[in-house]
């Protein structure tokens, strides 16, 4: 959980103790004897139901914040702990007023005084922010989505605690992935609808661009587009645009097209063919637009990465790596642990590649190994024990989890729709956590920019 910071808890205890002593004096010299009396009430009991309230609060709130969140909310606890404390400004303006004698320039400059002290407040909290959490130089976004509802929700927030939400008039949306030519801008996908969607910079304006099938999948790089439209079960087209050598083309596969990468001379299809409980990499040069070589795998696969000189997919059971400077020879890694399940993440850093899988003991490995593929690490993460864990991804050194709760969570997880949680991917160590809006439709999926 977040703690407030030192300088704001030392404010905190010290007006507490201004107050009791402040409170004793009065009563020793029996002024304001009831008005005090109940001060002094608010003075024990806010606190601890200050102290009750800050117990149950999110990972990305502090104690003040998550007070000020439940009272927002409604909770009885929370409203009287906060009417407690005003009840103690109250006593010291009424203390103040009567012992201090106040001219038009005092009061000037106390209300200079405090307006500086608001207006510093967010100032100093944004400085500590910056300086103390990793994630607020990044923007996450989530997409909520239903196939029967026809609004969806995309969300975007630097800290976890302040949310943009923006309701989309679309439904049935998967996922989500940046635009990579166009900053700022996002696709959303859906495999059942004959269209994919483009939410444009700042989040307002969503384009609707029409397709002759349901997509499969969507890859967009410089001056080439590649796209998969689901036919039937055992028919997908794969469609590529390719400005680079001045190609537009639609190849035909049996079987699902799960991915695909690109070189600036090949394109790489993975090709998954259910029935047969094996998928097959297709090669395709850019330059001719033709299957030159199909690449057949043992088991089947979803996802793949380039490695150095490899490719490296996801097979059910190992790691097959495809050596694309040895005539597309197919060798197979072993996982370190028997895997319950790949878990398709994949991702290249510093000369080094990380997976992730699923043991049958419900922990996600994060397992990483050198360009030899000889084990560096094998380090273990439990399964959230509370909702679904949605979508696990790599990015800027860290691992992501999300989790989609159900429902049917109690207590604090039921005001949320989720968490999500990044690890440093070497130690695993819990660099940030924190719970996402509840709406009408679950989180399916997320972006970090």
């Amino acid at each position: 959980m977040e703690n407030s910071p030192i300088w704001l808890d030392v404010i905190f205890c010290s007006f507490l103790l201004a107050t009791l002593l402040g409170l004793l004096f009065c009563l020793f010299r029996r002024r304001r004897i009831i008005f005090s009396l109940f001060a002094l009430f608010a003075l024990i009991t806010a606190p601890l139901t200050f102290m009750l309230v800050a117990l149950g609060r999110a990972e990305n709130f502090n104690e003040f914040e998550w007070l000020i969140h439940e009272a927002v909310h409604g909770s009885p606890i929370a409203v009287y702990s906060v009417a407690g404390f005003l009840y103690l400004f109250l006593w010291w303006g009424l203390i103040l007023k009567n012992t201090i004698k106040w001219t038009r320039t005092r009061i000037i400059i106390l209300c200079i005084a405090a307006a500086l002290l608001i207006s510093a407040y967010p100032v100093i909290h944004w400085i500590d922010e910056l300086t103390r959490s990793p994630i607020s130089i990044q923007n996450y976004s989530f997409i909520y989505s239903h196939p029967f509802d026809g609004t969806s929700y995309f969300i975007t927030t630097q800290s976890g605690k302040h949310f943009v939400t923006n309701p989309l008039d679309v439904g049935d949306v998967e996922s989500i992935q940046s635009n990579r030519i166009k900053s700022g801008s996002y696709y959303l996908i859906s495999t059942h609808a004959k269209a994919y969607y483009l939410l444009e910079q700042h989040n307002t304006k969503l384009i609707e661009e029409k397709t002759p099938q349901p997509l499969t999948f969507l890859v967009n790089g410089p001056k080439l587009t590649i796209m998969s439209y689901n036919e039937s079960v055992n028919h997908n087209v794969l469609h590529v645009d390719d400005g680079r050598y001045q190609k537009k083309y639609n190849l035909p596969f049996t079987g699902y097209l799960e991915t695909a990468l690109y070189t600036d001379q090949s394109i790489y299809v993975l090709n998954d063919s259910i029935d047969k409980d094996q998928s097959v990499v297709a090669v395709i040069n850019r330059e001719n637009g033709k299957v030159i070589k199909q690449i057949k795998l043992n088991e089947n696969a979803m996802s793949l990465i380039r490695f150095n000189d490899k490719l490296v997919i996801d097979t059910r059971h190992q790691l097959s790596t495809i050596d694309l400077k040895d005539n597309y020879h197919v060798k197979r890694v072993n996982y370190p642990t028997e895997p319950d399940a790949p878990s398709n993440s994949l991702y290249v850093f510093n000369n080094n590649l990380y997976a992730t899988f699923v043991d049958q003991n419900e922990r996600v490995h994060v397992w990483k190994v050198n360009e030899n593929f000889k084990t560096l690490s094998d380090k273990k993460i439990d399964l959230p024990s509370i909702g679904l864990l949605s979508s696990i991804k790599f990015s800027n050194r860290k691992l992501y989890l999300l989790t989609q709760y159900n429902g049917d969570e109690k207590g604090t997880e039921a005001q949320f729709g989720g968490k999500f949680t990044a690890y440093n991917i070497d130690t695993l160590k819990q660099e940030f956590s924190f719970r996402i809006p509840k709406k009408k439709v679950k989180v399916q999926d997320f972006v970090v920019r």
